[in-house]
């Protein structure tokens, strides 16, 4: 017949180390949730603004027809910047449009304003946004193979007007 006694016997040597167990997993449990509240404290403390899906169908349809794909994008991050500044001058010679004297400016385009009189001072802004991107790129190839790749970082910038110098950072696999 079947007897409870080795059962209890069994149970009395396994409980201590059950106990340990459970209480060890609870505390790693513990520290891993305390890392994930700080950590989600901490995104919502950064000025960080996530993408609708819409927005990044066209970051990819921009990047594939730079000849980047999909798959090899590990990684995109975009940045706005804006450059504000006044300038302070005296004016030397001003424009005169029927007897009238112009001193003050308005100009808009979609990266640049300057707006103000010379009298006081000009408020000059400057907006771009950079598309930064790491992606894979294969460089050696046999047959229909690509065996080599390496991780290149790049750089595009929306205004035509600017120039950036950038050094190209690569990482071989």
């Amino acid at each position: 017949m079947f007897t409870i006694g080795p059962i209890f016997t069994f149970l009395e040597k396994v409980f201590p180390f059950a106990i340990a167990a459970i209480l060890v997993f609870l505390f790693m449990s513990w520290r891993h949730s305390e890392e994930e509240r700080q950590r989600l404290s901490d995104n919502r403390l950064s000025n960080v603004e996530y993408l609708s899906k819409s927005e990044m169908k066209d970051i990819l349809d921009t990047l594939n027809k730079t000849g980047i794909k999909d798959k090899n994008i590990k990684e995109f991050t975009s940045v706005k910047t804006e450059s504000k500044f006044y300038i302070k001058t005296m004016l030397k010679d001003s424009i005169r449009f029927d007897s009238v004297k112009l001193t003050c400016i308005d100009y808009r385009d979609n990266f640049n304003s300057l707006k103000g009189c010379f009298e006081d001072s000009v408020l000059v802004k400057h907006n771009d946004q950079l598309s930064i991107v790491l992606h894979r790129k294969p460089t050696k190839k046999f047959l229909f193979i690509k065996y080599h790749k390496i991780d290149t970082l790049e750089v595009f910038n929306e205004d035509p007007n600017s120039k950036y110098s950038i050094k190209s950072i690569r990482r071989d696999k």
